[in-house]
């Protein structure tokens, strides 16, 4: 079991990822390459989600806890604007798993830099 005071460098590595300038663009475009009826999406309507997700993401993360009802809801009202759209639900879940292994991975690049450990990374 780790310490409670180690936390804090791991939320320090995912506030410095979600603050990157070239993150969200990064991931849109992975997005609109890797699911194709995302692809049709305004790049502005897909990197608003994502940037919605990830501070709901980053919340949780720095209370050490899982999302609040609120914050999974929020994620049910983009099901819904996507399905209005014409995107499936399959298609919503799968951008949704593509941006988070590339924000992780961007995490893991910088993990060791940070002094976040392979395991805590893991943790989190």
């Amino acid at each position: 079991m780790h310490a409670r005071d180690d936390w804090p460098p791991v939320v320090d590595l995912i506030e410095r990822v979600v603050g990157e300038d070239d993150l969200l663009p990064s991931v849109v475009a992975t997005v609109r390459t890797m699911v194709q009826e995302i692809a049709a999406l305004p790049s502005a309507d897909i990197a608003g989600h994502t940037r919605a997700l990830l501070a709901a993401a980053t919340r949780a993360l720095a209370a050490r806890r899982g999302p609040t009802e609120a914050e999974l809801s929020f994620v049910e009202e983009l099901a819904v604007t996507r399905a209005r759209q014409g995107v499936s639900i399959e298609s919503v879940l799968a951008a949704v798993h593509v941006a988070e292994r590339a924000i992780w991975s961007r995490a893991r690049e910088l993990a060791a830099g940070a002094g976040v450990a392979p395991e805590r990374l893991l943790d989190a």
